[in-house]
């Protein structure tokens, strides 16, 4: 089944709106593929452009190829009513859920990773200022101790600084494409992989599909509806992440931005969501607040031998994983066996979704 999904996606570009019409009439999309007629589909509502790609595509395509090259590039095709596609997805009040996803990535993890509490989409303007970029690393340090999921878009400027740093603190993090998996820019190429070791990459758009400049704000109800609260750094009046925010609003999803000063244009955009309701973000756990879970109040203060402080010290900075605590600390082996084995025994320090160390 999951073939001929993709070859419908083909035809379709990945836009969803078609994708949905042949749905009401054929649930079967083997059999739409194989018997429905070109009269069929339009009494599917689709227009001539779908129609005549019909034809070429069902003409060239090798289905059987599709799917090697796919799985010999490591990409995963999640169905729509598959278990493993992100069950907020699946009602965007307004707004049409992909048909299909595209994953490459950590996928094992995917299915948890969407059931966590926390999910924050994180988006700002490509040009962002040093403010924006601090904005952004603060906020997640601030929150890395929860271990939310952080969604972006992969863009330049603030969603590529919201994957670094997230990444950077052990978090999972998912950046959804706005063009096919096998069309990412080379200068983005070693960054998406080093993604995919701790998250994943998604995306609705058939792999080879290049960019197109609707595709951005298509994609945005996806980065939304992914999330729980969507915070928006910085952002000019014309910037693609108050059509994020926009979405967030019409999904039931919240919205909260960082105010800036009133005399940049770029955070003119951020200030007006706030000015119009959007609730203020002033720090990171204003979101914890928002999403009313307890903020934590940590243990009880502890009298830490000499090298559990190493340890500790090394993870109030941000978490850390097993190698570079352990490379980070002048310990010998058995001194921080024995310190991090105290540690997490006594419930001072915990592991995350990705397995990196961090404080409780």
């Amino acid at each position: 089944m999951k073939e001929y999904l993709h070859a419908w996606n083909i035809v379709f570009e990945g836009l969803p709106k078609p994708f949905w019409r042949l749905k009401q009439c054929y649930s079967n999309l083997e059999y739409a593929w194989k018997y429905a007629s070109l009269e069929d589909l339009r009494k599917a509502k689709l227009s001539d452009h779908i129609i005549k790609r019909v034809t070429e595509i069902r003409r060239n395509i090798d289905l059987k190829k599709e799917m090697e090259d796919m799985s010999q590039k490591g990409i995963s095709i999640l169905m729509h009513n598959e278990d493993n596609y992100p069950v907020h997805l699946r009602n965007l009040n307004n707004y049409l859920p992909p048909g299909v996803l595209y994953v490459k990535g950590n996928i094992s993890k995917m299915k948890v990773a969407m059931e966590n509490p926390i999910r924050i989409a994180i988006v700002g303007t490509r040009a962002m200022s040093g403010y924006g970029e601090n904005m952004t690393r603060k906020i997640i340090q601030g929150l890395a101790h929860y271990n939310p999921i952080i969604i972006s878009g992969m863009a330049r400027g603030i969603d590529t600084i919201a994957h670094q740093e997230a990444m950077r603190c052990g978090l999972f993090t998912v950046a959804v494409l706005g063009y096919g998996l096998n069309q990412i820019p080379h200068y983005l190429r070693s960054f998406t992989e080093k993604i995919q070791e701790c998250g994943v990459v998604v995306s609705e758009y058939p792999p080879n599909l290049i960019a197109q400049k609707y595709h951005f704000p298509l994609r945005n109800r996806i980065i939304s509806g992914l999330s729980q609260v969507t915070t928006i750094i910085e952002a000019g009046e014309q910037s693609g992440a108050l059509i994020t925010a926009q979405y967030a609003l019409d999904q039931g999803r919240d919205v909260i931005a960082v105010p800036g000063d009133i005399t940049s244009l770029k955070s003119k955009g951020t200030n007006t969501l706030i000015k119009n309701g959007a609730y203020l973000l002033t720090e990171p756990e204003d979101i914890i607040d928002l999403l009313k879970i307890a903020r934590k109040k940590g243990l009880n203060p502890k009298n830490y031998a000499e090298n559990e402080l190493q340890i500790v010290n090394l993870l109030e900075e941000r978490p850390h994983n097993l190698l570079e605590l352990s490379s980070k600390s002048n310990l010998t082996t058995q001194e921080f066996t024995f310190a991090l084995t105290q540690l997490e025994l006594e419930g001072y320090i915990s592991r995350n979704h990705n397995g990196a160390y961090c404080m409780n």
